[in-house]
């Protein structure tokens, strides 16, 4: 019996971390719903304090569009507009110090809220009412981090964005990740998923983590926020 003397081919290997990135996004897949599988929003480069996250993936509620108008505020007030009492009067001398800014900031932020109809100044003009809560517009967020080589760098950035993920995971180049795939306990520990890509977009799964609340409400709202400016284009209050 003859052998043709060719050695089996190995995966190609990707180029760029961009070129893994439009792989992934190419290859994204839904989930079930009933009889039905629902595609998931996405959006690349998401820059939040927690990190910039290579992709998110997000499902949106069905009534996201009412719901968006904070997107036109800075992501960072997002959370404090949540945490404000409903229908308890405050002065924007209390709001100023408790988000330690200036009066004069407290004040314009406060205008920002009271123009999206989150907040109203009384008749005397020194008290303020909340008077409607924001209400977040995304059901499930999944953030990716993306890595041709180093692995360990990508499996503590995909932990931080647990802090308004429900899931995260790491992503990498099928030919280059014998490393994390013999570390993959670390992965579990972690809550962090695994899967390997090829650049014919042939993927593995070898970690895939459970979906659990995102870790810091802050991070979550701004999250929120990010995600309903992106939907709402470039306008800012």
């Amino acid at each position: 019996m003859k052998h043709s003397g060719r050695k089996s081919k190995s995966p190609i290997e990707f180029k760029t971390e961009a070129a893994l990135v439009r792989t992934i996004m190419k290859n994204r897949r839904g989930y079930k719903k009933g009889a039905a599988r629902l595609t998931p929003n996405s959006l690349s480069e998401f820059e939040s304090s927690a990190g910039r996250a290579d992709i998110v993936f997000f499902h949106l509620h069905s009534r996201w569009r009412k719901n968006s108008e904070y997107g036109q505020l800075p992501a960072r007030w997002v959370y404090t507009l949540r945490t404000l009492p409903l229908r308890e009067e405050f002065t924007a001398e209390a709001f100023s110090v408790m988000t330690g800014v200036t009066r004069q900031t407290a004040t314009r932020i406060l205008m920002k809220y009271e123009k999206l109809g989150y907040c109203q100044r009384l008749g005397n003009k020194c008290q303020w009412l909340k008077v409607r809560q924001p209400i977040p517009i995304v059901k499930r967020i999944i953030a990716i981090e993306a890595k041709l080589v180093d692995w360990r760098r990508a499996m503590s950035q995909a932990y931080q964005y647990q802090r308004y993920a429900n899931q995260s995971w790491v992503v990498l180049d099928a030919s280059k990740a014998s490393g994390a795939l013999e570390a993959k306990e670390q992965f579990q520990r972690l809550n962090v998923g695994l899967k390997v890509l090829t650049r014919a977009g042939v993927s593995k799964t070898y970690v895939t983590p459970r979906l659990k609340p995102a870790k810091s409400p802050y991070h979550f709202w701004e999250a929120n926020g990010l995600i309903a400016a992106s939907l709402s284009g470039p306008k800012k209050l």
